[in-house]
């Protein structure tokens, strides 16, 4: 039970983090095509 738990809160850390990495990347590519 105790390992399942820890495998539910590891893969919704995972999806945080690949969450805010997909929103910086997006986030960069805005500003560079506004300096183009």
């Amino acid at each position: 039970m105790f390992k399942k738990g820890l495998k539910i809160v590891l893969a919704v850390f995972v999806i945080i983090s690949a969450y805010q990495l997909d929103l910086t990347h997006d986030y960069d590519g805005k500003i560079s095509h506004i300096q183009q």
